[in-house]
């Protein structure tokens, strides 16, 4: 009688193969703009409605460092190595316009209505820091800090210029474990609330402690699924469909109890994403794909950097009309920012958007998909345009 065996048969090697070969073939995730809607809500609630705000800014972080990390590791795929010029132009034609650009009525409107002299002082004092997309590591902290929210933009644009350049020169497996293990340390830092035993702490210190978590974790989760073992791992433990709600579930319901560690929060967070992007089928997919959600989705950058203008707006106004209803007001500055975003979407980042079509040539490499096995890959220039179009790095924030 055979004893059955505990390797994997020749058909399901074969059919692992090919699911992992046509996720790294995918040209577009169809749940990220859904997953970006998720995450500016929960940031205009926090802001308006005085909730926590947990799940927003970590949310963009992480989706920011998986798609990031996808768009790099494919590049070198496709082209054999990463042309770090070009990604620097494609994230300042996306990142710098319109953030530039609202930092500037920040200034205007700050210098010309803020009445609060410690707040006013304030700002200008961080303008340097603003300016430079350092506000995560020399900003004076404070009861009010004015345009605080860019430190997501700062620490993002920090990572990614590091982290191109580690995934450029070196190799996969030095990429993933130097990841890992910065991560652990970071943990193991909050864990223990090391912090505070520097007392006048180096700039290295101060970089350190910015790293954010969620950002690491969703680089860390571009990097495994790239890997066709990893891919498969993943694969066997986030692949049922119904887990995307599962996890949603539990990330809405950690986001509103504080007692519930931050850690704990991070992991149903990248949990959700990888159940999202690890197959197209899983059973938040409509809802995650429904128009509305979409469209917030893909104007989500312009909405964070504009909000809290929308919001001192909207307050002003409800305060001259009497309106006090919170939930009210968090719909109406949600409504506004919507607006506002799409119209610089689509008169002024656009203009700059438009540039972002780089030539690029591309070269014929292998990768490796089984044993004794190879697959050529060649792609043309509009094919990896597209998948750039939809990798571009931040709507976040």
């Amino acid at each position: 009688m055979p004893v059955p065996s505990s390797e994997p048969s020749f058909e399901s090697a074969m059919q692992s193969s090919a699911e992992h070969t046509e996720y790294v073939n995918r040209k577009r995730i169809d749940s990220m703009d859904g997953l970006r809607a998720i995450g500016i809500l929960a940031v205009v609630h926090q802001h308006t409605m005085d909730g926590t705000g947990r799940l927003g800014a970590n949310l963009f972080l992480m989706l920011s460092g998986y798609l990031v990390t996808t768009l790099l590791i494919r590049e070198r795929t496709s082209t054999g190595t990463i042309d770090l010029t070009r990604f620097s132009q494609k994230r300042w034609l996306r990142i710098f316009p319109l953030y530039f650009t609202v930092l500037a009525c920040y200034v205007a409107l700050v210098w010309q209505f803020e009445t609060d002299g410690t707040s006013r002082s304030q700002f200008f004092a961080n303008l340097l820091a603003f300016a430079t997309l350092t506000s995560n590591l020399f900003v004076h902290q404070g009861d009010r800090v004015i345009f605080f929210f860019s430190w997501t933009v700062a620490a993002q644009e920090q990572f990614h210029f590091i982290w191109s350049r580690l995934l450029k020169f070196a190799g996969t497996s030095i990429a993933f474990v130097g990841l890992a293990s910065l991560l652990s340390l970071v943990y193991i830092v909050q864990l223990l609330q090391l912090a505070p035993i520097a007392d006048t702490p180096n700039l290295l210190w101060v970089l350190f402690l910015s790293l954010k978590p969620t950002l690491l974790l969703g680089a860390l989760l571009g990097l495994t699924l790239d890997d066709r073992f990893g891919y498969d791992l993943l694969k066997r433990f986030f692949g049922n469909r119904y887990l995307s709600l599962a996890f949603l579930v539990l990330v809405l319901f950690a986001w509103q109890f504080k007692a519930i560690p931050d850690g704990l929060m991070h992991f149903f967070l990248v949990s959700l994403v990888a159940s999202c992007v690890v197959r197209e089928s899983h059973i938040l997919s409509r809802l995650l794909q429904h128009s509305i959600l979409v469209f917030v989705g893909k104007v989500s950058y312009g909405i964070y950097l504009t909000h809290m203008l929308c919001h001192h707006l909207v307050t002003k106004l409800f305060r001259t009309i009497g309106i006090e209803v919170v939930s009210i007001h968090f719909m109406a500055t949600f409504l506004l920012a919507i607006g506002v975003a799409y119209l610089s979407h689509r008169y002024f980042e656009s203009l700059f958007l438009a540039s972002k079509a780089i030539p690029k040539k591309s070269i014929r490499t292998e990768r490796i998909i089984g044993p004794n096995q190879t697959r050529e890959s060649h792609q043309d220039d509009s094919a990896i345009q597209k998948l750039e179009d939809y990798f571009a790095p931040a709507r976040i924030n």
